[in-house]
């Protein structure tokens, strides 16, 4: 039996599909893992623990809807929740207001289908079934409020088809013949299209009696507004070159109005002056209704059934032009820009797409980034994404499948990274998981659903739980001990001295969880150490020993598992004969708690006081294994949520006969 030594380096491309298993040709292979559960990529090429969720201070919301972001300085920001005939408003996890007064969306699902668009103190809401709103800060944190968009000079639309000749404005005395079966449309009267029964000589438009059923056959309404309770209302919404842009509306789903420069409530088209608004319909041989509007390099439009964008530097009524780009239909998940390109879910919800200017074709492609890891994708309802953390330089994209997991891209295009895992949150609650998500000034928040209620979190770096509450107290001072001024050495090392009178420690953590979630067990962390599980609490939680350093939360599963091992051979691959790995070799960071196909890998040496919190572990660490398979794969875990960072992985096989 042969044997033979292999490193896995680069972990850089996360989860693969399980229908990858068998592409030993492709480089993805020997980048990736079959399970990266609750890890996150770093960009160097190893895997970390993602990191926890801490609970808002306010974090009980009063039931499912929407999450957006109102950011009004780079120091004042908000998180609005937006439920059924109310929004909230939360600054650093706290409620600041609940509003109720002129909030028309009535349902779960009507909430999830507005649009919200932003720009300065101004956020726009859309929704097909109602007039867009404005929420607005009257100048406090706790002063908010909601009124219909005032809307002027709402372009109009024939609808009734019915073509006419002449027409009564109302300003002039207009006298004209009209012979039998030719129209008028009466727009200074009641908008009504009334054709000609009998010819009518030498007659003034503006006093004839179109009412006369002798005279006048009443076709049905004429030019009307394009927006209104019977006709529908923009769907979706945002702001471009100093303009407010509107589609989607029921009655004229492909078609697309923007507002005048600078007058973002003035939709008057006039005769098309460089600064008035724009009225354009995309005119293709199959139906394709908006769903998305994005402002990237260019204006975006997404449909139902290709990708269009405004092919104008400078758009004005007499420049405007759309081009499709590709036909894949966008679903009504607002994209997201991301390291350059803009990221967008497809009409299924199975494939994320990235566009991508391509300078030397002058257009848009559209390729998937989803296909190696497609199986996390699932019936996306909600995507976000942030620029980098406190401790990454990459790019993240958040997205959140309807059965509460959640698929995370880690993407960094000028190193090559570009990989997928998955998140879960609590495997024991009922009916919960992820529910939305949004990015406030790089930190990141979910509406979570946990046991039937849904609660407000956001990602903290440094906590390992979910749903935690997390406390530091005063750490006493330590010092080394002296003699003579010099140091006093034991060993080979300095002698310390912990002066515990100068610390101030918590004894108490005041989680003040909900009813329901205080019925729950939560993992209790005090000062890195794992302590036994406790009991939830509605108030606080008494701790068995004073400490320094505290986390009282949900456990998060992590999981690694490496792709079945295929080593090259002088007869060829080994990805389906029997082999055994002898030895693994993990090279960990600050990682305590670390498991290998079951076999534990210790953090502590007989030397080290075991009365003492261990010391995370950096370095190589040797398990070694038994039993031959065929997968030969490697799973790594942990039983408690602690430090965990693998850099890289090496093993030691044995290849057997087949």
């Amino acid at each position: 039996m042969a044997r033979t030594t292999i490193i896995q380096s680069n972990l850089t491309v996360g989860e693969l599909s399980p229908d990858m298993w068998a592409r030993i040709d492709n480089e993805m292979y020997y980048a990736g893992v079959a399970k990266a559960q609750n890890v996150v990529i770093m960009p160097h090429g190893g895997l970390r623990r993602r990191p926890g969720l801490t609970k808002a201070a306010d974090s009980l919301l009063s039931g499912d809807g929407k999450l957006f972001a109102f950011e009004f300085s780079t120091i004042q920001d908000y998180v609005i929740h937006l439920a059924p005939g109310e929004f909230s408003v939360y600054r650093d996890g706290a409620l600041q207001v609940t509003v109720t007064d002129g909030v028309p969306y009535l349902t779960v699902e009507e909430c999830k289908e507005v649009d919200v668009i932003q720009s300065g103190d101004i956020m726009v809401l859309t929704h097909p079934d109602y007039a867009p709103r404005l929420i607005q800060r009257q100048g406090d944190h706790d002063l908010w409020n909601m009124i219909v968009m005032p809307l002027y000079n709402i372009p109009t639309y024939n609808y009734n088809q019915t073509p006419y000749l002449y027409v009564n404005d109302g300003t002039t005395t207009d006298v004209v013949t009209v012979l039998v079966g030719e129209s008028v449309f009466n727009d200074a009267g009641d908008k009504h299209i009334y054709t000609a029964k009998v010819v009518r000589t030498g007659i003034d438009l503006t006093t004839e009696d179109f009412s006369n059923t002798t005279n006048w056959t009443d076709a049905g309404l004429g030019e009307e507004p394009v927006w209104s309770d019977s006709r529908g209302w923009p769907a979706v919404c945002t702001f471009f070159q100093a303009r407010l842009w509107l589609a989607g509306s029921p009655s004229n789903p492909n078609s697309i109005w923007s507002s005048k420069i600078n007058g973002f409530f003035d939709f008057d088209t006039g005769t098309g002056q460089d600064d008035y608004g724009i009225f354009d319909t995309l005119d293709t041989e199959q139906y394709n209704r908006i769903t998305n509007l994005f402002p990237g390099r260019n204006l975006m439009v997404f449909t139902t059934g290709s990708e269009f964008y405004q092919t104008a530097s400078l758009v004005t009524p007499s420049t405007s032009s759309w081009k499709r780009s590709t036909g894949y239909g966008s679903k009504r998940i607002r994209p997201t820009m991301v390291d350059g390109a803009v990221l967008f879910v497809d009409r299924i919800g199975r494939t994320v797409r990235s566009a991508v200017y391509v300078f030397q074709e002058d257009a848009y492609h559209s390729p998937s980034i989803s296909v190696p890891s497609e199986h996390l994708i699932r019936d996306v309802v909600s995507m976000d994404s942030v620029k980098g953390t406190n401790i990454d330089v990459s790019d993240f994209v958040y997205i959140i499948n309807s059965d509460g997991t959640m698929a995370v891209l880690n993407t960094l295009r000028n190193q090559g990274t570009e990989g997928w895992t998955e998140w879960t949150t609590w495997e024991g609650s009922v009916d919960g998981g992820f529910r939305d998500v949004v990015a406030v000034n790089n930190i990141v928040w979910f509406m979570c659903e946990r046991q039937g209620e849904f609660h407000l979190e956001y990602m903290n770096e440094g906590t390992t739980t979910d749903h935690n509450t997390f406390g530091q107290g005063e750490a006493p001072e330590t010092f080394n001990v002296t003699h003579n001024g010099d140091n006093v050495v034991h060993n080979g090392e300095n002698v310390i001295f912990t002066d515990y009178g100068t610390g101030v420690p918590i004894t108490e953590a005041p989680v003040n969880q909900s009813t329901v979630m205080a019925a729950q067990t939560y993992k209790l962390i005090l000062d890195k150490s794992i302590m036994d599980d406790v009991q939830g609490s509605t108030t606080t939680i008494t701790l068995p020993r004073p400490s320094y350093d505290i986390e009282v939360g949900l456990d998060v599963e992590l999981l690694v598992t490496t792709m079945p091992m295929n080593v090259p051979a002088q007869d060829g691959a080994t990805r389906n004969d029997r082999k055994r790995v002898i030895r693994a070799m993990l090279n960990m960071r600050d990682s305590l708690g670390v498991f290998a196909n079951a076999n534990y890998a210790p953090d502590r040496k007989f030397t080290v006081a075991l009365d003492e919190t261990p010391t995370p572990y950096t370095g190589l660490k040797e398990i070694y294994l038994l039993g031959h398979n065929r997968e030969t794969q490697l799973e790594i875990y942990q039983e408690n949520p602690l430090p965990f960072k693998i850099l890289g992985l090496g093993y030691e096989i044995e290849i057997g006969d087949n």
